[in-house]
């Protein structure tokens, strides 16, 4: 959702000054992914409301929470966010910057 806009067409950043941009949302999903594998139990369904099946984290911290249920998810929604705004100024900026075959892909886009 982030990486698709921000590097298509050629799969390049417009400049390095967009760095930011693609590494910020990275870290957020990597810190949810990390905090969600070191829970002290794991939800196996959580998409069925009536039924959930949980298992004991070998691995987990006995008093951390599910991921959503910590501070620090907000900030990572907020990071992610800003990757996602960033994509579409990107896709924005390279438009109005691109001629020829580049506008054409950016047209289909």
């Amino acid at each position: 959702m982030i990486y698709l806009p921000l590097l298509f067409p050629d799969g390049r950043l417009l400049s390095h000054r967009w760095l930011p941009v693609a590494v910020v949302p990275g870290i957020a999903t990597l810190g949810a992914v990390v905090l969600g594998a070191l829970a002290d139990t794991l939800v196996l369904d959580p998409v069925v409301e009536t039924t959930h099946y949980t298992m004991d984290n070998p691995i987990g911290i006995e008093e951390l929470a599910q991921v959503e249920d910590l501070p620090i998810f907000g900030v990572m929604n907020v990071l992610l966010v800003v990757g996602v705004v960033g994509a579409a100024a990107s896709v924005v900026v390279r438009f109005r910057r691109s001629q020829g075959v580049e506008r054409r892909q950016m047209k289909w886009f």
